[in-house]
């Protein structure tokens, strides 16, 4: 029983995932803004393969922030384990920094409100991004080169 055990132990030890990621992909995950980058997270699977205009996140082995390219290909990763392309959080953001906020806008009683007109301020650079919240009622991500502080605002928002 305990060989078992071992041979199955040294089985899972080498594997790995592949995936090829798009455009598609990130529409299909309910996150897609206009912004030209992405945040992919791997949730514990180190990343051993990405595409060349991708970084590792600062402080993670399992994060990559890269941007979408040509035809609306991101490129191939290969990941530590086995994980299912469901299991991946992958979204849009603004800049392809390593620092990032969102926010979900929601009414008083906690439900999310979609698509509520923001705007989102960086407080370092005074970068903004005007967008609609999703489905969910969030916002897109907006992603800054150091830590900053970043607003929100209503246009619409009646006082």
């Amino acid at each position: 029983m305990r060989i078992i055990l071992l041979f199955f132990i040294v089985m899972l030890c080498g594997c790995t995932s592949t995936f090829d990621i798009t455009k598609k992909d990130i529409m299909d995950k309910g996150s897609y803004a206009e912004t030209g980058y992405y945040r992919i997270d791997f949730k514990g699977h180190e990343i051993i393969k990405m595409p060349p205009d991708a970084h590792i996140v600062i402080g993670t082995k399992d994060q990559a922030v890269g941007t979408v390219g040509e035809e609306n290909k991101i490129g191939q990763f290969v990941v530590s384990g086995l994980i299912s392309k469901e299991k991946i959080n992958l979204f849009s953001q603004v800049n392809g920094y390593d620092y990032i906020e969102k926010f979900i806008i929601d009414d008083k009683d906690g439900h999310a409100q979609p698509l509520v007109r923001y705007m989102i301020e960086n407080s370092c650079n005074g970068q903004t991004y005007e967008g609609v919240s999703d489905k969910h009622g969030q916002t897109v991500v907006m992603s800054t080169e150091k830590p900053c502080e970043i607003s929100i605002s209503f246009p619409d928002a009646i006082d």
